[in-house]
């Protein structure tokens, strides 16, 4: 184990002060993490009727009026513990060689009210979107009546922190896919798109080659012919840019980044499957597709909860599936790290 977790004394007595790299010795980069990072997820998410969370976001202007600050706070209750997590987002540190966002969990006693643990949350939301994203996809591939090795998926925007761990993630599946291709926006310092993929397949957990077959692609376009989809690409602004603007008849796109896919395309699915549809007010291309079927009183399609979907509901040929982000995971994986370090 690491260094000892260090304590800050407050009125209320020491709370103990998690970093990210104590959070490490939990959330280690592996499929055998995912594993049970995937069965808590699907725990919760086939729960999440009963759960209580919710979530608040602005943005923020900033000196430069194309990249505002998304701050958002979010709050979700598992068993015993509430974790209030929240982060401030700009995707300028990128250019800067910063880190997209900083995180930070505060974890209560919901009986006592106590502060049970402030913890960085950089890893925890990396995990937790990476393992919501494919357990959904895990659960609306078997509504096809795929299993696993039956089916092709892509991962856009591979070389981002969640794209690494949804790669990671996907690995670890009961019904994972026999390939996976790898695609990025740029080449960053790299000569080809092709090489930067490939040198960030190579620096993997080995298992992940074991389990799956990675194909570095050059372009997005490459990479869109997959039966599977998932769409780790962020970008500044609010409104989509529209990167993503022809897909396959048959096709589930899981919509992790919000930014990329076309809000014209958005209208074309006949299955719009949410991780909680009480999040429907976050924006993103699914909703936004949807209030605008509903104004032309278009009702060609189904609007599903991912927990209908584990317990069996059918899905069509075109699902859009949007990872909004049920606070209750972060609720449930906070407690088992705190659990794992000995500090509940």
């Amino acid at each position: 184990m690491g260094p000892e977790v260090r304590k800050v004394r407050l009125s209320m007595g020491e709370v103990p002060v998690v970093s990210d790299s104590q959070v490490a010795e939990v959330l280690s980069s592996t499929v055998e993490t995912f594993r049970w990072v995937n069965s808590l997820t699907r725990e919760v998410l086939s729960r999440v009727g009963e759960l209580v969370f919710d979530k608040l976001s602005i943005y923020v202007p900033t000196s430069d009026p194309d990249y505002p600050t998304k701050v958002r706070t979010m709050a979700g209750a598992w068993g015993r513990y509430t974790c209030v997590r929240s982060f401030a987002a700009n995707e300028r540190n990128r250019a800067k060689g910063r880190r997209l966002s900083t995180n930070l969990c505060a974890v209560f006693d919901s009986e006592t009210t106590e502060l049970v643990a402030v913890m960085e949350g950089n890893l925890i939301s990396d995990f937790r979107t990476a393992s919501i994203a494919a357990v959904g996809v895990e659960a609306c591939v078997t509504a096809w009546g795929r299993s696993g090795g039956d089916y092709e998926a892509s991962v856009l925007g591979s070389t981002g922190a969640v794209g690494r761990r949804v790669i990671l993630a996907l690995s670890a599946l009961r019904a994972r896919p026999r390939r996976v291709l790898l695609a990025a926006k740029s080449r960053g310092r790299f000569n080809t798109v092709r090489e930067r993929l490939a040198q960030m397949a190579s620096e993997l957990d080995p298992e992940v080659g074991e389990a799956l077959e990675l194909v570095p692609c050059e372009t997005l376009d490459e990479a869109l012919s997959a039966d599977v989809v998932v769409d780790c690409i962020s970008l500044p602004g609010k409104m989509p840019a529209g990167l993503v603007r022809e897909l396959g008849e048959e096709v589930i796109y899981a919509d992790v980044g919000k930014h990329s896919l076309d809000l014209n395309l958005a209208s074309k699915f006949d299955t719009y499957v949410f991780d909680s549809l009480d999040l429907r007010k976050m924006p993103s291309p699914a909703t936004f597709a949807l209030k605008i079927r509903t104004m032309l009183t278009d009702r060609r399609f189904r609007v599903l909860e991912l927990a209908d979907v584990v317990r069996g509901e059918r899905v069509g040929r075109r699902v859009l599936y949007t990872v909004l982000g049920v606070p209750a995971v972060d609720a449930a994986l906070t407690q088992a790290i705190l659990e794992r370090l000995g500090l509940i």
